[in-house]
């Protein structure tokens, strides 16, 4: 029994010592991570420093085959052919699906456009600030209802209305209950706003409608598409195509006569901000929108981009890509999945110091 129980102990020993052992591998492969992380980082370094002053602010998006860049996950962007395919009614480009989604496009309505000057910025406001940060909340009519109430003439008072209260109209206007015998009312409808104006004063209420997500998604693909035909259709696989100013297009949205312009920017990724405030279609202040549209031609910049002479990058591997040796200037390729909304318009405004400065 002794001679089993020391057999025991030793096999018991011999695991731990193995254990040990297979630690210590662990520990050794991370060390020579590490150091390769080390070295690649000096190395990189050394190559954008050595070409500091040859650098130009090529960086924003090319065309929308991605080339080596991750693959867009999300289920409504598919791909034919080799190449990303945005389909009508399909496409999302500003909301995650899923938790493996990724946005191509951002959309606000509270921050003024990155790149273009929008018509009505001289006068120093966003008619659209206070409007909801999130783009779901400004599809939804429960989202505007203190909005709506929040200039009312001086002889109405409104209400506070929460999300989800309703209130019927014999209610809010107790005189509904008994009309005159010749007019015949639905008391039991539910007002959009409440307000109720003073007696023998101009009635005031209103009707707000929700709309989808996807006519924001829809107008910005179609403009999306244009913005290859007139951008990029000379693109390849090999030819990669660069501007020094971003490439835009403008998305009119209008609901039954009434319409606005947005404006989207290509830095990185995809900007999308209004680019006037409404108006209604046909009118004069259509025409100063349209006006207002820059109609210069931008300058594009050929990068022949041969996989075995770039260099990418060891943090983010393909996602960034260098090359001192492209017409004797130092070139930097930043893909759009490389980093986040916030970081392209950082790096946007940065290079645009850059640019100012070197000039």
């Amino acid at each position: 029994k002794k001679e089993e129980a020391l057999t025991n102990e030793k096999e018991v020993l011999t695991k731990k010592e193995e254990a040990l052992t297979n630690e210590k591998e662990v520990l050794t492969k991370k060390e020579e991570a590490l150091t390769k992380l080390e070295e690649g980082l000096t190395n990189y370094e050394k190559e954008g420093l050595t070409n500091e002053k040859e650098v130009k602010p090529l960086l924003f998006l090319q065309n929308l085959d991605f080339g080596e860049s991750r693959p867009l996950k999300s289920p409504s962007i598919h791909k034919s052919n080799g190449k990303h395919q945005c389909c009508s009614g399909q496409v999302s480009l500003f909301s995650k699906d899923d938790a493996s989604s990724e946005q191509l496009g951002t959309l606000s309505f509270r921050a003024l456009p990155l790149c273009v000057v929008p018509c009505w910025q001289p006068a120093g406001s966003n008619p659209w600030a206070s409007w909801p940060a999130d783009l779901s909340e400004c599809c939804t009519e429960a989202a505007f209802y203190a909005l709506a109430t929040k200039r009312l003439p001086p002889h109405v008072q409104a209400q506070e209305r929460g999300k989800t209260m309703v209130m019927q109209a014999n209610v809010l206007y107790e005189s509904v209950r008994t009309p005159p015998y010749h007019i015949a009312l639905p008391e039991l409808c539910q007002p959009e706003l409440f307000t109720k104006a003073k007696l023998g004063f101009p009635a005031f209420n209103g009707e707000g409608k929700s709309v989808s997500t996807y006519t924001y998604d829809e107008g910005c693909t179609y403009t999306l598409c244009g913005m290859q035909d007139t951008y990029f259709s000379s693109a390849s696989e090999c030819n990669h195509i660069f501007y020094k100013s971003p490439p835009i297009g403008f998305s009119i949205v209008f609901f039954t006569g009434v319409g606005f312009f947005l404006v989207l920017e290509m830095v990185g990724r995809l900007f999308v901000s209004p680019f006037t405030g409404p108006f209604v279609l046909n009118s004069a202040q259509h025409q100063a929108a349209v006006d207002a549209i820059p109609a210069t031609r931008a300058v594009a910049t050929t990068i022949v981009y041969n996989r075995s002479t770039w260099t990418k990058c060891a943090i983010m591997g393909s996602d960034i890509v260098y090359s001192p040796n492209v017409d004797g200037n130092f070139y930097k390729i930043i893909r759009w999945s490389a980093y986040n909304f916030e970081w392209f318009a950082s790096l946007y405004k940065t290079h645009c110091i850059f640019e100012q400065a070197l000039q």
